[in-house]
């Protein structure tokens, strides 16, 4: 096993290169980024074998709600999905990807830098300009019974849902789930913005910036997509950190349409 790339030299690595904000598939792949905290990179997983793609640290991640999900008769989604598989042989960088074993990881919601809500919304037409006063609210589910529910409000939801607990050898991989609060014929379309912070034990992450895409009726994938690269470029430009911190932030985007199976 190699050691962990030290912060100085992941910085360096990343600062060598140009940023990736490329749209790609895939799961969150969570694991100590050896600062103390908890840092997200992308993992590709598909029929029971996984493979890290992209280190990160990323921080913004794109999803399209699906109508009538799981038979709910609302707008969802189970991306991203959640994994830690301690490949740290595997990657060409030396970064360890390991997580603690047989522990907890717990996803809570923030409140949004910039737009002073718990949740935020944008109708997908017109120049983007979000808003707190949400049409319908945004409710995330764990695994163990526990939900999230988000109103736009100015204070951070207590409470915190998880997809799993850690094996004996630090790896797990399963979704959350993201609804809107409202069936899928009076959900409000557009595109919604939340933050969350994952933690584990002592470590902690900085926040994720997760773009839920609902077209309804209203938009044909091309006019979401469209309406959501906006959407992104605002949150890139507004909400992450400053184009001097971008470096150390490894800024990327991953495109998450459906769990692959």
């Amino acid at each position: 096993m190699r050691s962990l790339m030290t912060t100085s030299a992941l910085a360096a690595a990343l600062a060598a290169c140009p940023l990736a904000l490329a749209h790609e598939e895939g799961d969150l792949m969570i694991y100590d980024n050896g600062s103390g905290g908890l840092s997200f990179g992308l993992y590709d997983f598909d029929g029971g074998t996984g493979e890290v793609v992209e280190a990160g640290p990323i921080a913004l991640a794109i999803a399209e709600l699906e109508g009538n999900w799981e038979g709910t008769g609302m707008p969802g989604i189970d991306e991203p999905g959640w994994a830690t598989d301690g490949s740290a042989g595997s990657d060409p960088d030396g970064i360890s990807f390991v997580f603690p074993a047989n522990t907890q990881l717990n996803v809570s919601a923030n409140v949004i830098p910039v737009l002073g809500g718990n949740a935020a919304y944008w109708d997908g037409t017109g120049p983007v300009a979000f808003t707190t006063a949400m049409p319908n609210g945004v409710v995330i589910e764990g695994v163990f019974g526990s939900e999230i529910d988000l109103d736009g409000s100015a204070t951070a939801p207590s409470g915190t849902v998880s997809p799993w607990i850690s094996g004996a050898d630090g790896t797990a991989h399963d979704h959350l789930e993201f609804f809107l609060d409202a069936d899928d014929a009076t959900a409000a379309t557009g595109v919604y913005l939340i933050s969350l912070s994952a933690s584990a034990g002592s470590l902690e992450s900085d926040p994720l910036y997760l773009l839920l895409g609902w077209g309804g009726s209203d938009f044909t994938d091309e006019q979401l997509e469209l309406a959501i690269e906006s959407a992104e470029g605002y949150v890139e430009t507004q909400i992450v950190p400053e184009p001097g911190s971008l470096a150390l932030l490894g800024l990327a985007s991953l495109l998450l349409t459906r769990r692959r199976r």
